[in-house]
C-alpha cells in the first residue's frame, strides 16, 4: 500500500512550512467566573487548562476523562447521576492541538443553585486528588478502552477521522496505538499527583448560564453582498480525469434470510444470530412488538431500571460490574417497538447476558429512586417548555397530528404522581 501511495502521489513536492508556535497563555491562580443569559434552562459549566494534543499529559487527561464519567461506573456517574442528586452530569476531556481543556457541566434539579451543582462536580474532582476511587476502576477503563478502541475501527470513516485527526494535531501515530499500554501501567499515585498538577481549587473557569435576557446583544445592520458569477458548466482538468477513470459495474449481493441468519427457539422465543466474523464484539438484542404508544410507563420504565438493584446487588454495583465486563445495556421504548440491546466483548457473553437476566428478573423496587426520579421528570419538562427546539417539536407533531398527538402521548403529572 505504501509503494502505491508513493508512486501515485510522487509529484507532489514538499515546500518548507513556517514552524507554528503556541501562543502562551498566562496561567490561572483564582477562579474566573462569567455568566451568560439566555431563554434556556440554567446549566453551570467547569473548564480545566491542560497541556496540547502531543503531550503525555494530554493523553492522562482522556484517562481522567473516563474516571470522571464513562456512562456507567464514572465517579460522576455514581455519586451524581445514580444517586440522582443532579438533572444532568457529565465530564468531557477536549483534546487540542495548543492546548486542552477538562470540561465539567452539571444542570441542576428543582430548588437547587448552580453553586451547589458547581460544588458537587468540584467534589468528584476533589476524589481524584485523595485518591478516593477504587483500583477495579482503573482496571475497568483500561478494558472498556481495548473495548472502544476495536468499535471506534469498526468504521472506515472513524478510522479515516482519527488519522485525520492525529495528522492535524501533529500526534504520533505510534503512540495513539501504543495508549493502552502506556495506561496499563498507571498507578493510583499517578492519578493523584496528576490531579493535584493540574486540578487545583483554584486554576478553572467557571460559566454559569443564567435564564433571563441577555442586556449585552449588539444588532448589526445587515450587509450588502455582492453576487458571484458562478460557471456551473465548466469542468476542471481534474474532474475531468476522475470522469474518465473506468468504473467496475457493482453487482448488489442480497442478503438471504434463508441462508445467512442462522434460526433457533429458546422455549417459545425465536432466536435470530449471525456470526461475528470482524473483531471481537458481540450484540444481542430483545425485542419486543410493543412500545410508548401501546403503554405509556414503558418509556419512564426503561429509564427508571438503571436506578434499581436486586437483592444481592445495589444498582451501583450493578453498574459496576458491566463496566468490569466491559459491556453495556440500554432499554430503548419507541413509539411501537422496544429493544433492549446488550453489547460487549465476546468473551464477556454470558456474565453480561447473565447479569442482565438477573437484574430483569430480580430488581427490587425503590420508592426512593421513584420519588427523585419523577421530580427529575417534572424538572425536565419544565425545562422543556423553555427550549425552543423542543417548543418547535412540539408545534410540528400538532400540525401534524392534531391536539391528540405522540408528543404529548405521555402520562400527566399527576398520573406520574399516582
Amino acid at each position: 500500500m505504501i509503494t502505491k501511495i508513493d508512486k501515485a502521489f510522487s509529484y507532489m513536492k514538499p515546500k518548507t512550512i513556517p514552524e507554528y508556535k503556541v501562543g502562551q497563555e498566562n496561567p490561572i491562580t483564582a477562579p474566573i467566573t462569567r455568566e451568560v443569559y439566555g431563554p434556556n434552562p440554567e446549566n453551570i459549566m467547569i473548564g480545566f487548562r491542560f497541556p496540547g494534543a502531543t503531550t503525555k499529559d494530554a493523553r492522562m487527561l482522556n484517562f481522567i476523562g473516563s474516571m470522571l464519567t464513562n456512562g456507567q461506573a464514572g465517579l460522576i456517574d455514581l455519586d451524581l447521576i445514580k444517586k440522582q442528586k443532579l438533572l444532568a452530569a457529565y465530564a468531557y476531556p477536549y483534546v487540542l492541538k495548543d492546548y486542552s481543556v477538562l470540561l465539567l457541566q452539571g444542570n441542576p434539579i428543582e430548588g437547587q443553585s448552580l453553586d451547589d451543582v458547581k460544588n458537587l462536580l468540584l467534589q468528584e474532582i476533589d476524589k481524584l486528588r485523595k485518591g478516593e476511587f477504587s483500583d477495579d476502576l482503573m482496571k475497568s477503563i483500561i478494558n472498556n478502552e481495548k473495548k472502544n478502541t476495536i468499535q471506534k475501527y469498526e468504521k472506515y470513516t472513524s478510522r479515516a477521522e482519527s488519522l485525520m485527526d492525529e495528522f492535524t494535531s501533529e500526534v504520533d501515530h505510534k503512540t495513539q496505538l501504543e495508549y493502552i499500554e502506556e495506561i496499563s501501567k498507571l498507578t493510583k499515585k499517578d492519578i493523584m499527583d496528576f490531579a493535584a498538577r493540574y486540578l487545583k481549587d483554584n486554576n478553572y473557569v467557571a460559566v454559569y448560564k443564567r435564564k433571563g435576557e441577555d442586556k449585552n446583544i449588539v444588532k448589526v445592520d445587515k450587509p450588502t453582498i455582492t453576487p458571484v458569477s458562478v460557471n456551473r458548466e465548466d469542468q476542471s482538468p481534474f474532474l475531468k480525469k476522475i470522469d474518465d477513470m473506468p468504473e467496475a459495474p457493482i453487482s448488489p449481493v442480497w442478503l438471504d434470510f434463508n441462508k445467512d441468519i442462522a434460526k433457533s427457539k429458546v422455549k417459545s422465543v425465536d432466536v435470530l444470530s449471525v456470526k461475528n466474523t470482524d473483531n471481537e464484539l458481540f450484540r444481542l438484542y430483545y425485542y419486543f412488538d410493543s412500545g410508548k404508544w401501546n403503554n405509556k410507563i414503558l418509556p419512564l420504565a426503561a429509564e427508571y431500571l438503571q436506578y434499581l438493584g436486586t437483592k444481592n446487588k445495589s444498582s451501583e454495583d450493578i453498574s459496576k460490574e458491566f463496566y468490569k465486563l466491559a459491556s453495556s445495556f440500554n432499554v430503548s421504548a419507541g413509539n411501537e417497538e422496544t429493544y433492549i440491546t446488550l453489547e460487549g466483548l465476546n468473551e464477556n457473553f454470558d456474565k453480561t447476558a447473565a447479569l442482565f437476566e438477573d437484574l430483569i428478573k430480580n430488581c427490587q423496587p425503590d420508592q426512593q429512586a421513584l420519588e427523585a426520579y419523577k421530580a427529575r421528570v417534572k424538572k425536565s419538562r419544565a425545562n422543556a417548555k423553555q427550549n425552543k427546539g423542543t417548543i418547535m417539536n412540539g408545534l410540528r407533531s400538532y400540525a401534524q397530528y392534531g391536539p391528540q398527538n405522540p408528543f404529548n402521548n405521555v402520562l400527566s403529572d399527576a398520573e406520574l404522581d399516582a
